[in-house]
């Protein structure tokens, strides 16, 4: 960035330029020219994006550095600071996040328990009945809905995981 400043100086007309490193310096430039008794007639910021004129009634004598240093220290502070809706809603999926996993380990627990039976069930069907048809009909629906189970726990054991994850990334924030 270019500070371009034409100033009375000594009731002479006075152009020059400066290349401040931010803008507040060049800002407290402009106040050190008027300080000084000079009297600044305008004064343009040539960057990247192009040329803008400045205001000449901004410069009032007084620094732009240690306001302007004192609200990047704010907004750092600030930045640094967790929001509280932020913070609570965090805390609020991480309830809810807990609560999804114990449903998931009843569901689990619950699905694990019906393929007990049904296994137990099929199991006895094979030894205890010697009637083929309603044997063999009997083994295939204990079958089939053990396989049934076994896809849903599958799924489930999936979704435990995944919530699991989400958890840990949001105890990680």
């Amino acid at each position: 960035m270019v500070l371009l400043l034409t100033a009375l100086q000594e009731e002479e007309v006075v152009t020059f330029s400066f290349r401040p490193d931010k803008l507040e310096v060049g800002l407290d430039f402009l106040n050190l020219v008027k300080a000084q008794g000079d009297i600044i007639l305008s004064a343009h910021l040539v960057d990247e994006n192009g040329v803008l004129e400045l205001p000449l009634d901004i410069v009032d004598g007084e620094s732009f550095s240690a306001p302007i240093q004192e609200l990047e220290r704010e907004w750092e502070e600030l930045l640094r600071e967790p929001s509280p809706f932020s913070s609570q809603l965090t805390q609020e999926l991480i309830q809810w996040n807990l609560r999804c996993i114990d449903c998931c380990e009843v569901k689990l627990a619950n699905q694990l328990q019906q393929i007990n039976r049904f296994e137990w069930l099929r199991q006895r069907a094979e030894d205890v009945l010697f009637i083929e048809p309603a044997k063999s009909r009997l083994i295939n629906r204990y079958t089939a809905l053990i396989d049934t189970y076994s896809q849903q726990k599958a799924k489930s054991e999936v979704f435990h995981k995944q919530i699991l994850q989400r958890l840990k990334e949001l105890l990680a924030i």
